[in-house]
């Protein structure tokens, strides 16, 4: 039995294997694998590639036809992008805290957290926290 192909098999289809018949020879599981957001969300990582990206994703085309057209304008090209994940950021902690201790939505907890951050008044949010214990220490 083979392995399913990943998100990473379908990049390297796009990008440099480049096989003819690759989308009619795919099972229906590693069909649904195929993601057009996805794949251009790596693919346009690379500036070389972000015109074709752009201009290949106004127009909804179907996989089969998404991935025909891309097989045949990205250029032949092993490529490697290191994934760039967005980093938590520890005030997003003291903005949930202050969200559910003054009931006020996210938006209005940064308000508060910038305000009191400005007024040097960091201590109240400590003593808020203090309240709050473990529960929000691991997320």
């Amino acid at each position: 039995m083979e392995k399913s192909k990943s998100l990473f098999d379908h990049f390297a289809q796009l990008t440099h294997l480049k096989k003819e018949n690759y989308w009619s020879n795919l099972s229906e599981g590693d069909k649904k694998s195929f993601s057009q957001f996805m794949l251009n969300r790596y693919l346009s990582m690379e500036l070389d590639y972000i015109d074709i990206v752009s201009d290949v994703q106004n127009h909804k085309l179907p996989d089969e036809m998404y991935e025909r057209v891309m097989r045949d304008f990205i250029p032949k090209k092993k490529i490697y992008n290191k994934y760039l994940k967005g980093k938590k950021d520890k005030n997003n902690v003291d903005i949930d805290i202050l969200s559910e201790h003054l009931k006020v939505s996210k938006r209005e907890a940064i308000e508060y957290y910038n305000t009191l951050k400005s007024n040097k008044q960091l201590k109240q949010i400590k003593d808020i926290k203090k309240l709050y214990g473990q529960r929000f220490e691991k997320s």
